[in-house]
């Protein structure tokens, strides 16, 4: 009898392994099907809104070129604020370039796009898994209370550092 058990509590750990490496699989393939896309948060949802031009006017003040396959708003709707703009680029240079260039303009806000729309920061940010996005979350919360001062994602790839010149952790 307590050989039975031994073995199927051995037989369960080795099945909890394989689901464990089953999922990372999963989470890699869903990230790698996502490499070309970019998330555009804090652009006001208006009716017969046309993302494709946002899009391209998002792409045209950041003087970058790229070249795009589709855009559209995805998520739940919610009442407090829009959803994000979800932006499929047909190259990794495009979603670079765009992400690279958002990084570095300060002056990209809603209100340069529409005088009827706030004042308010557009952030481009990659297009994370569920579970990646969870980790930087849980990474930012544990960073705040460390007092970790910077947190990133580069190449779906989530770093924490505690302060300027020290080694980034991943």
């Amino acid at each position: 009898m307590k050989s039975d058990v031994q073995k199927l509590e051995s037989e369960n750990q080795k099945l909890k392994s394989s689901v464990d490496n089953l999922q990372t699989k999963v989470d890699y393939l869903e990230q790698e099907s996502r490499r070309m896309n970019i998330e555009v948060h804090g652009v006001p949802e208006t009716r017969n809104e046309d993302c494709e031009k946002i899009v391209k006017d998002l792409a045209s003040f950041l003087e970058v070129d790229i070249d795009l396959k589709r855009a559209f708003r995805a998520g739940p709707m919610k009442s407090d604020r829009s959803r994000k703009i979800l932006v499929e680029l047909k190259s990794e240079e495009s979603r670079e370039a765009i992400a690279n260039a958002a990084k570095r303009n300060e002056e990209l806000v809603a209100s340069r796009f529409s005088k009827s729309w706030p004042s308010k920061r557009i952030y481009i940010n990659e297009n994370l898994t569920g579970y990646r996005a969870n980790l930087l979350h849980q990474t930012k919360m544990f960073a705040k209370q460390a007092n970790y001062k910077y947190v990133w994602i580069k190449n779906y790839n989530v770093y924490m550092r505690k302060t300027e010149g020290d080694r980034a952790i991943k």
